[in-house]
């Protein structure tokens, strides 16, 4: 009675896992996860930190009631909008480095798991070839 060859479909699965893991970039591209509007907002979000940081009140501005900024100048409330600022781009940024990594994530993911695959495939192909002999 002849076996089922599963070491040689394992060891096949594997090598078309590593072998198929370089074209990831292709098969699931970054842009299913991040669009120009991802970008767009995180763009937002950069210049409305930026613009929140410099309306914060600075040590070389002196610190008294005309330090350079406007009249009816708030520090508190430009405290909050830089807080506000800087949570908005914080959020677009991890979303942008999660889109990145998960294209890492993915490579590294099937060619582990193709390793494993084919490393399974010659342990059953060694065994089945052991139990032959005896």
């Amino acid at each position: 009675m002849k076996r089922f060859p599963w070491p040689a479909i394992a060891m096949l699965l594997g090598l078309g896992l590593v072998g198929l893991s370089p074209f990831v970039d292709y098969l699931a591209p970054a842009s299913a996860v991040w669009t120009e509007e991802d970008g767009a907002q995180l763009q937002k979000a950069s210049a409305d930190f930026h613009a929140a940081n410099y309306d914060l009140p600075q040590t070389e501005d002196g610190g008294g009631a005309s330090n350079g900024k406007a009249p009816g100048y708030d520090p508190v409330a430009a405290k909050a909008k830089y807080e506000t600022a800087k949570q908005e781009f914080e959020k677009q940024k991890s979303r942008l480095s999660s889109a990145q990594s998960r294209q890492v994530w993915l490579v590294w993911g099937g060619r582990l798991l193709g390793i494993l695959f084919a490393v399974i495939g010659v342990g059953g192909y060694l065994q089945a070839q052991g139990s032959r002999k005896d």
